[in-house]
């Protein structure tokens, strides 16, 4: 789809389409990465806000203990050695 470029406030502006935006999930204030392709290509893509949730990642933090093998304690060995 054809857009233009216009000058903006502190540099050059980029109209999207309603039609994009819309087929892209954007709304105003959202932030894109802008990457240029080697032949000149512009390439935007979506930052995908995520929300960070404590008590999942804690979960799924003691899920993955819970199924790590418990080893010989390699510090003390080492110590014991004394190749530290």
């Amino acid at each position: 789809m054809r857009t233009q470029i216009s000058q903006g406030e502190n540099g050059l502006a980029l109209c999207i389409p309603l039609e994009c935006v819309a087929a892209a999930g954007l709304q105003a204030g959202d932030a894109i990465d802008i990457e240029v392709m080697p032949g000149g290509e512009l390439h935007l893509i979506p930052i995908v806000k995520t929300h960070f949730d404590k008590a999942r990642f804690l979960a799924e933090l003691e899920a993955l203990h819970s199924n790590m093998p418990a080893t010989e304690p390699i510090i003390e060995r080492m110590r014991d050695e004394a190749r530290y």
